[in-house]
This record gives C-alpha cells, structure tokens and sequence, in this order.
C-alpha cells in the first residue's frame, strides 16, 4: 500500500522502481543500466539468504509485470507464466522453476 493518492499505473510502479535502484546505485556505485541487473541478483542473494527460492521469486515478480504491461483496457486482467531455467557451465543446472496462476485473473 502506497502513503499517497496517487493512482497505482506502471508509470507509478516505475517511479517506485527508480527510488530502489537509486538508492542501490548511491549504495554500490555503477551505472543505470548495469545497476538494474545487478539488483536482481542481489535480490535473489537475498531470497536464498532468507531461505526462499530465489527462482519462484523473480518469475513470480515477471508474472506481476506481465499482467501489469499486458491489462486490457476492460480492465480484465490476463493470464501469465513463466518459466525460467538456469544452467552453467562450470556447475551444469543451477535452478529451474515454472510458476502459473489457476485462475484467469493475475494477483493485483
């Protein structure tokens, strides 16, 4: 929940984004670009710390945004999946996770 009135559109999401990754860039230094990746890494450090699964976190944080960019006017929300899967070189399969929603309607 938001401390203002401003209404919740994906330019107000963004502007909530632009405060993180400013004050992530203030913290660890670097460029825009780079900083936003370098985020969501440290997020996933983060969710493993915490023992969540750092996977199902960001392909649920995708789901979000896919619905979010893909609203229809109506104001029915789509459907979304995604599916991430990861694996290097050295170590071979890192992760992999699928995640959908039952229902048609994406969380709000």
């Amino acid at each position: 929940m938001l401390l203002d009135d401003k209404p919740i559109t994906n330019d107000r999401r963004a502007d909530i984004a632009q405060v993180a990754i400013n004050a992530f860039i203030a913290e660890v230094g670097g460029d825009f670009e780079n900083a936003i990746g370098d985020l969501i890494a440290d997020l996933c450090h983060l969710a493993q710390r915490e023992k969540l699964d750092a996977l199902s976190q960001v392909a649920n944080g995708l789901n979000h945004w896919a619905c979010e960019v893909t609203d229809p006017p109506d104001g029915m929300q789509n459907e979304a999946r995604c599916s991430i899967d990861i694996e290097t070189r050295k170590y071979g399969k890192v992760g992999e996770t699928w995640i959908a929603f039952d229902s048609a309607r994406c969380p709000t």
